[in-house]
């Protein structure tokens, strides 16, 4: 039964040859099929194809349930912390329903998105509006909020973050900077407090980290063992192989067959995501660098115009508002690094939505921030007119 949410093809394929290997073989990341043992996803990501796996195996449910039970939790999970940091930052009804308008918007666009994308979503969404609240200081008032709540917050986004990177490579990662430069802005946080903080972050990313790494180990030592002439995917390959496609966005289509045929004609001989393949293709992309600079850079140069007409999409109403409010420094340097970082995504391989995921998240999340900066000043400034009038003498005649 195939899932009802969207996933592309090649990678219900690979996830049903992970969810055969672990439920006959109890190996996780293991790819089998009647013919061969391989590891899991072809070079991709392996959260999904332990998650997936697991979830269909232990519910005792088909792949197809259990692939849309998995993507539909990201974004139940995502949606319900970031409405959670949404009334947790903000007072006034008027900003929480701008919040909660923007969040659906987002959990609506990654719904209908689909596959390892939601990853990018569920990070931003679980994050960055409870980072708001703890460290914004969105209401003009230094917050310092008591550890008991700031270490299992810090734990908690460093274990969502690393679980967004498990199923999407660093689709986490600009989530991570914008706690980062939060974290370290605080200067009225003791230098203590503020390595504490960060640190506790990390332990959170370590610990996926090293258990995905066991796993992968785990996969490697049934292989070499069951399947020791098996091929190896290199770790770098698939990033080469994105880098090539993404070279010849202005010239060509962005199919897989176009960095293979290259590479076939250079190495015959190396095998799909091979050391060897990441490394005819490392050599093609760097020649361009090195040969055609003016080439490369208008290439660059298109993808970053769709990445700037994007930013207006998502923002939209958000955009008059930057114009009409004061600018949070720390704040604002937090959302340019991280959307900085999520538009690397679509300049190093092309300008699709889905790998824009990210960064329309936080760029709706950017607009609803501004929206809201505006609707509390007016506010305050409403409260002082008032404050004003209310202590001006009466005159009496």
């Amino acid at each position: 039964m195939n899932p009802h949410i969207t996933v592309m093809d090649c990678r219900l394929i690979e996830l049903e040859r992970a969810f055969h290997g672990y439920k006959f073989f109890g190996v996780p990341l293991l790819s089998a099929t009647p013919q061969s043992l391989t590891s899991a996803g072809l070079g991709d990501d392996p959260g999904s194809y332990y998650f997936v796996s697991l979830l269909a195996t232990h519910l005792n449910m088909g792949l197809g349930p259990a692939i849309d039970l998995f993507y539909h939790a990201l974004i139940a999970i995502g949606f319900i912390f970031g409405l959670i940091g949404v009334f947790a930052a903000y007072r006034q009804n008027s900003c929480r329903i701008v919040g909660f308008l923007y969040l659906y918007r987002i959990a609506s666009l990654a719904l209908e998105t689909g596959d390892v994308y939601i990853a990018f979503s569920f990070a931003a969404l679980s994050v960055i509006p409870l980072s708001l609240y703890f460290f914004a200081d969105l209401d003009g008032e230094k917050r310092v909020s008591s550890l008991k709540l700031l270490i299992p917050f810090m734990i908690l986004s460093g274990l969502i973050i690393a679980i967004a990177n498990s199923i999407r490579s660093h689709s986490g990662t600009g989530v991570l900077i914008f706690v980062l430069v939060l974290i370290l802005s605080r200067g009225y946080f003791s230098r203590l407090r503020r390595s504490g903080l960060v640190i506790t972050l990390f332990l959170g990313v370590l610990a996926v980290n090293l258990f995905f790494s066991h796993q992968i180990s785990v996969r490697d030592a049934f292989l070499s063992k069951e399947n020791p002439g098996c091929s190896r995917i290199s770790s770098t390959a698939p990033f080469w192989h994105i880098a090539y496609l993404g070279l010849g966005y202005l010239k060509n289509e962005y199919v897989d067959e176009a960095a293979i045929a290259r590479v076939r004609e250079i190495a015959p001989d190396a095998a799909y995501l091979s050391e060897e393949y990441g490394n005819v293709l490392k050599r093609e992309v760097l020649g361009k660098l090195f040969n055609e600079p003016l080439e490369v850079g208008r290439v660059v140069f298109s993808k970053m115009l769709v990445v700037i007409d994007y930013f207006f999409i998502f923002c939209n109403f958000g955009l008059m508002f930057i114009l009409l409010t004061k600018c949070n420094r720390p704040l604002e340097a937090a959302f340019i690094l991280s959307l900085a970082f999520n538009s690397l995504f679509v300049i190093i391989s092309i300008p699709r939505v889905r790998y824009l995921l990210g960064f329309a998240s936080i760029a709706s999340i950017y607009a609803f921030v501004k929206i809201n900066q505006y609707i509390m000043t007016r506010k305050r400034d409403d409260s002082a007119e008032l404050l004003q009038e209310s202590l001006q003498p009466v005159i009496i005649e």
